[in-house]
């Protein structure tokens, strides 16, 4: 019996999400809600949680402004129910804010009609957003340049 619990704490605590706290997880309902007093720059993501290319895109960019020290805020933006986006980050460890869109009010406002899309907010004006006319990998390479400006002089 203690072998068996202890190969199910084992199997358990190595399962995806669980480093990730559930009190880190925030799925919000507006820009406002997500921002809550923090000052930009800020990285949006619009992603889908049923399309493995958009969360994939949230997943690297969360390693990437980590792994270079790039001092945005990033937001993940989704359509998605909040009880799945809840259930996203518990197991890809997502801790970063999410907002469902529900209305497509973000969508709208910045005309974002596909996921995966990226766009960069600075001083409540458009910085950089995607194009839709260029490759995955091309706005990737595009959008990680933009990022660089904002490497922390400090790492």
């Amino acid at each position: 019996m203690k072998k068996a619990l202890v190969l199910f704490l084992f199997c358990f605590a190595f399962s995806p999400g669980f480093f990730c706290d559930a009190r880190n997880i925030c799925i919000c309902s507006s820009f406002d809600e997500a921002v809550q007093n923090k000052s930009g720059p800020y990285l949006l993501v619009f992603f889908s949680t049923s399309c493995q290319v958009c969360w994939e895109d949230l997943i690297k960019m969360k390693y990437f402004l980590h792994k270079q020290s790039i001092d945005i805020n990033l937001i993940g933006v989704s359509r998605d129910l909040k009880e799945d986006l809840v259930k996203f980050a518990e197991m890809y460890s997502i801790d970063c804010p999410v907002i469902s869109d529900r209305k497509g009010e973000l969508y709208k406002k910045y005309q974002v009609d596909l996921e995966p899309f990226k766009l960069i907010i600075v001083h409540s004006r458009v910085f950089y957003r995607d194009s839709y006319y260029k490759d995955l990998q091309k706005r990737e390479e595009n959008i990680k340049k933009k990022l660089m400006r904002f490497k922390s002089k400090c790492a």
